[in-house]
């Protein structure tokens, strides 16, 4: 039997092997500014959502901007609200794949979430679906007993 066919695709790693805003640069890169499907528009902008402290409004940051930044060493920070910390780069990734979902993206993002252990909206509830934790016949688990 073979695995779903998201298993193998390999447009896009795992989120939660991306450990470095360097990798989560260069996925940026390959998926967002060049991507790798034809017919879909490349993204220059990233928008940055409202951050406690930080960012009071959400902020349109060029892609450009935010790579010059990570290349530079350049870390978040309070009084820097257009520089991105390595999880919001992430969010924001997710975010704009999902925008460019209809341009063929859902393939690349889709291998991407199912390999990060992520739900994708369209899906229902783990353990398909079933109450008692996913098991049959109640959510017992069958037993014997020695006599």
């Amino acid at each position: 039997m073979q695995n779903a066919p998201y298993h193998h695709v390999r447009g896009v790693p795992s989120l939660a092997s991306i450990t470095t805003k360097k990798h989560m640069a260069d996925l940026i890169e390959n998926t967002l500014v060049k991507p790798p499907i034809e017919g879909v528009q490349p993204v220059t902008h990233l928008t940055l959502p409202v951050k406690t402290g930080t960012r009071d409004t959400a902020l349109s940051v060029p892609i450009s901007e935010i790579t010059k930044d990570i290349e530079e060493g350049i870390r978040a920070a309070a009084s820097k609200p257009r520089v991105p910390s390595g999880e919001e780069l992430k969010e924001v990734w997710l975010q704009a794949m999902k925008n460019h979902a209809d341009q063929g993206m859902r393939q690349l993002l889709d291998g991407a979430a199912d390999r990060a252990g992520a739900r994708r909206p369209d899906q229902g509830r783990r353990g398909g679906g079933r109450r008692g934790g996913g098991r049959r016949g109640g959510g017992r688990a069958a037993c014997s007993r020695g006599g």
